[in-house]
């Protein structure tokens, strides 16, 4: 016999993207923000998505820009209009 548990055992504030808005390559998740007319890449650390938005533990923070609709035209460096 098998189980699956949760157990919560605490609540934190932490910013949170929509599901778009991560790129996954294998195990690494990756986030798009717009810092000073250009498209930044970073490498984040993301949890469980819940209810179609992933909470990012770091790599990002409240009140960074990111690019929500993440597509293969996507790059880091691009200019922003």
């Amino acid at each position: 016999m098998f189980v699956t548990a949760r157990s919560v055992l605490g609540e934190d504030t932490v910013a949170a993207v929509p599901r778009s808005a991560v790129r996954a390559d294998g195990s690494q998740r990756r986030v798009f923000v717009v810092a000073n007319g250009r498209v930044e890449e970073r490498v984040v650390q993301a949890a469980e998505e819940r209810g179609g938005m992933v909470p990012v533990l770091n790599g990002v923070k409240a009140g960074d820009k990111v690019v929500e609709n993440v597509t293969a035209d996507v790059r880091d460096g691009a200019r922003v209009k």
